[in-house]
């Protein structure tokens, strides 16, 4: 069935290729398959031959008993790679939080910094204006005060005579 699908498909490609689903068939069968072997090298066709020696290798194993004692051995080696990957997930997200809190705490850090340095120079510009207002009531303080005008010669000293006089 498989087999009258693919042909039929190819033969649209071939015969019908003005149309659109023959246009889409023949990129998908023809030009797209040409396109990837043209990419083949020496070296990978070395490669694909070692992979289908090794699946006929298994395939043959299989079909012994050597396949129920590789069955044996699945489970614990499934539960290896789960517990590997597991850790290493675990390790990953472990180092991803960390750094994530040296990049919170560096910024609270500058943050904090400047908030202080700001802080330091509220402070200052406080202790200006305080020492300058100090100036400026001593510079009050040191003023000539006002003296009373002397007494005029008048009748008001004229009782003190008599005054040391009776003592």
């Amino acid at each position: 069935m498989l087999t009258l699908m693919f042909s039929t498909a190819l033969a649209i490609a071939l015969l019908l290729s003005y149309t659109q689903t023959g246009k889409v068939l023949r990129d998908m069968l023809i030009d797209l398959p040409v396109q990837q072997l043209a990419k083949l090298t020496p070296a990978r066709i070395v490669l694909a031959g070692f992979v289908i020696v090794a699946i006929a290798g298994l395939i043959a194993f299989a079909k012994s008993d050597g396949l129920m004692l590789v069955a044996q051995g699945v489970p614990e080696a499934i539960g290896v790679f789960a517990t590997f990957d597991v850790a290493t997930y675990v390790d990953v997200i472990g180092m991803l939080l960390l750094l994530a809190a040296a990049v919170r705490v560096r910024a609270a850090l500058q943050a904090s910094c400047a908030v202080a340095a700001r802080s330091w120079r509220w402070l200052m510009h406080c202790a200006k204006r305080l020492s300058s207002v100090r100036h400026r009531a001593t510079e009050r303080r040191r003023r000539p005060r006002k003296t009373s005008p002397p007494p005029s010669d008048g009748d008001d000293r004229g009782w003190w005579a008599p005054a040391y006089a009776w003592a």
